[in-house]
């Protein structure tokens, strides 16, 4: 009964947003004789006008279809939250359930919180590393002097060039 209640607010949602969104005022706003008299008096024969308005239209049509795919997935989003709702509201109602799944989600809390950390230390150990090798490097020792010169681009090179032994 609830699910039967749940699709028929999903579909009054559904055609409230089309009728708003996609009503003939909106979707058809200009006809192609409104559309030249946008247009100065000796262009309006143009055969780019025509154009235009065949790429308007094209658009105006794609424009509808994202449109009635948003909706459709707004309504269906919606629609299944209120059925996980009403699920979590069924589950709450027997005893002993509510408690389970807080502890599943604490303890799964603790897990996610346990991940991010060591995503984080291997970070900044990452980020030492390479504050290290930065550091051995003295290419920005004269950058705003006047002696930075060839000499210092030869010494990145060969930093470069030469293999890194610390890591293995």
């Amino acid at each position: 009964m609830a699910d039967a209640q749940q699709r028929t607010e999903a579909n009054e949602i559904a055609e409230f947003l089309s009728e708003f969104l996609l009503s003939a005022e909106v979707s058809n706003a200009y006809t192609l004789d409104e559309f030249k008299e946008l247009f100065p008096l000796k262009f309006r024969d143009h055969e780019d006008v025509k154009q235009l308005y065949k790429a308007f239209q094209s658009k105006r049509k794609k424009l509808k279809a994202v449109i009635k795919r948003n909706i459709a997935r707004h309504c269906s989003a919606a629609n299944m939250m209120s059925l996980h709702l009403s699920h979590e509201q069924n589950n709450s109602s027997v005893p002993g359930s509510n408690e389970e799944s807080s502890d599943n989600e604490q303890q799964h809390l603790k897990e996610k919180l346990l991940s991010v950390r060591k995503d984080c230390k291997a970070a900044e150990n990452q980020f030492m590393r390479c504050e290290k090798q930065l550091s051995d490097f003295d290419i920005f020792q004269g950058l705003n002097n006047k002696d930075f010169n060839v000499h210092t681009l030869q010494l990145l090179r060969e930093k470069l060039e030469k293999p890194d032994l610390t890591e293995a």
